[in-house]
This record gives structure tokens, sequence and C-alpha cells, in this order.
């Protein structure tokens, strides 16, 4: 009997829903190995028991390496070789990093949306946020649907061209969609726009809609999500900063003195209101390994901080709103100072009434 490949493998496959490999054979054991291109990322010698070879842990070996290599979609291959090296045969894992089990099949759910759970967002004006899309061998322009208000108070819709996206292969590709770039690209095409309210981004049949909202939000934060790809997320909150310092107490001749202090300042964070999209999809937030404060188009730049508590109650009832909390803290170690002016002195003068608080 011929070693040959027992499980079903779709063509795409998340890295969730790797499933046990098995193989029959006659021989008592086979050498297999798990490589990305001509790199090899795991080999080992497998025995069998009645005819068949399992290997169990490929899910962990795949999703460890993809972070490593900050991916969201690797063609592995898998080989399988007799005990003396030669090979038996081979086949492709074209796996997607994604730590939830899903309901839609990979190739379909890439073919069909971005690779983000949600399918709407709010976001504030001036703002910036990514859509990663895993493509084949595809060519479209991507677009943006346009909802504005003119001079006039008239309500318009436009759409223009963002980009002419065109690959020749399998990939990832991350997009930065900003706000001031599809105003500008409305103004060159002549719209008269006193206000951008909504705007769809579609490229081929993926589409995902921004509804802008003029509400002073506080920080914006970058994170991998479920499919390791980048996203944005910022929503109106109040947030409650937390400093904590501990100095132990020393007695040197007859005085007291601190030694060894250790500060550490966390930030609170209790956000509005949430739909249920929202609220189920923040939950991602929290778990994810990779979280800075900010939005920039180099990742590198803004500083890493770390969610070390977080509660998320989602309710389905008409009555109670979903509430969502976490909070959160630099890695560094040093106390950072969010509230620095950089604006110039004529502009930080106080020339407003004043208020109860400063009564």
């Amino acid at each position: 009997m011929a070693t040959s490949l027992i499980t079903e493998i779709p063509i795409f496959v998340y890295s969730s829903q790797l499933r046990d490999i098995k193989l029959a054979t006659d021989l008592d054991k086979l050498i297999v190995a798990l490589n990305d291109g001509e790199t090899e990322v795991y080999r080992t010698t497998l025995y069998s028991f009645d005819g068949i070879v399992s290997i169990y842990d490929i899910r962990d070996i795949a999703e460890i390496y993809m972070l490593d290599n900050d991916r969201c979609f690797t063609a592995f291959t898998f080989y399988y070789f007799d005990a003396d090296g030669k090979e038996l045969g081979s086949f492709n894992l074209n796996t997607v990093y994604c730590t939830h089990i899903m309901p839609v099949d990979a190739g379909i759910f890439a073919s069909y949306n971005f690779l983000t759970t949600l399918t709407s967002k709010r976001i504030a004006p001036h703002s910036v946020d990514f859509l990663s899309i895993l493509h084949g061998q595809e060519r479209s322009e991507m677009k943006a649907h346009c909802v504005t208000v003119n001079g006039e108070g008239n309500t318009v819709s436009s759409v223009i061209t963002l980009f002419d996206l065109g690959y020749d292969d399998i990939g990832i590709d991350t997009i930065r969609i900003r706000y001031d770039d599809i105003l500008q690209k409305l103004t060159n095409q002549g719209n008269n726009v006193d206000k951008l309210l909504a705007y769809s981004v579609t490229w081929g049949d993926r589409v995902f809609t921004f509804y802008v909202h003029n509400v002073i939000l506080d920080e914006t934060f970058t994170f991998r999500n479920c499919f390791n790809v980048l996203e944005t997320v910022s929503f109106p909150s109040v947030t409650t900063t937390k400093t904590k310092v501990e100095r132990p107490v020393a007695v040197a001749r007859s005085r007291y003195s601190f030694y060894d202090q250790t500060t550490t300042k966390e930030y609170e964070v209790q956000l509005s209101p949430l739909t249920m999209e929202e609220a189920h999809w923040i939950e991602q937030l929290f778990i994810s390994h990779c979280v800075r404060l900010g939005v920039a188009a180099e990742l590198s730049s803004l500083p890493i901080v770390l969610i070390t508590d977080s509660s998320c109650e989602i309710s389905d009832s008409n009555t109670d709103l979903n509430r969502v909390r976490f909070t959160w803290q630099f890695q560094d170690k040093a106390p950072h100072n969010l509230n620095v002016s950089i604006t110039a002195p004529e502009d930080r003068i106080h020339q407003e009434q004043f208020t109860h608080q400063y009564q």
C-alpha cells in the first residue's frame, strides 16, 4: 500500500481550523516536514498505528511561525518522506491566520470581505484607518462611494477612485484609508463639499463602510486583529488615570528615607455604548498580541501598550447597553505625559469664562 493523504484539505484554511492531518501508510514510520518556500518550519519523525500516521500539533506550529513573521497568509507545503528521506508526496496548506472559529470558508470569506469581522465602522474627521485584503491574481479599482452635504445643504452621492490595484499572485496587502485624501479627491473632482457624512470603500466584491461622526474621541489604538492584520479603534470614552507609587521606607541615623521607588501609571477606559457588532469586534483588541497607541504609516514609531484588564458585557436585550471597560498601560516603565501642549504661546492663554470645575 502506498502512502496517501486521508484528510481532506480545502484550498484555503483558517489556522484556527487546521485539522489533524492523517496519512495512510504501510510503513512503520514517516518523516514529515512543513515548509514555507525554501524555509523548513518543522520536521519530525512519526510512527504509524494501525496503518495511520497522525499529526496533531500543526495549528500551533503554523500560528507561531506566522506571528513571528507578522504574516496573515502563508502558502505552506507539507512533505512526507520514508525513513531514508525519499519524498513520497506533498500537498499545499494555504493558511489564513485567524484566532476565531469562522462559519464561512476562508476562501469565500476573503473573496467577499476585507480582513475584518466588521462590515462598517464609526470614525472621526481627519482619521486614518487600514483595510487589508487577501487577493489572488486580481486587478480592480478601489473606489469610495461617498455621501456628502454640499454648500446648499443638499445630500449628494459621489464616486471617486482611490487606487488601481493589481496583483499577479496570492498574497496580502494592507491599504491606508485617509479621510483627508478622500475629501481632497472629492474637491478635485469638482464636488462642492461642506460635510462628508459617510463613504463605502469597494474593491471587487469587497465592501466596507465608514460613518463619520463629529465627536471628540479619546486615544486611538492600532492593533493586529484576529487575522493578524492592522486595524484601528477609537470610540468616545471616559478615561481615568491612576498613578500608583510604591517605595519602602528605611530608617538610618534616626531619619526616614525612601528607596527602590516604583511608579505605575494605568489608564482605565469606559467606552460609550456600542452596537452589538462593535462590542463583539472590540474583544479582538483585548486579546491582540500587538497594540500601539495612535496611528501612523510606520507602526514601529508608535509606543506599545498592554491591555492589563478588560470587562466586556454584551447583551442582546433591547433595554440594556453593551458596556465595555478596559485598563491599559505603556510597555515602557517610565511614566508618559499625554497632556503636553504643542500649541503656540498665544493659543495657550486662557480666555474663556470660569466654569464650575474652577470655582
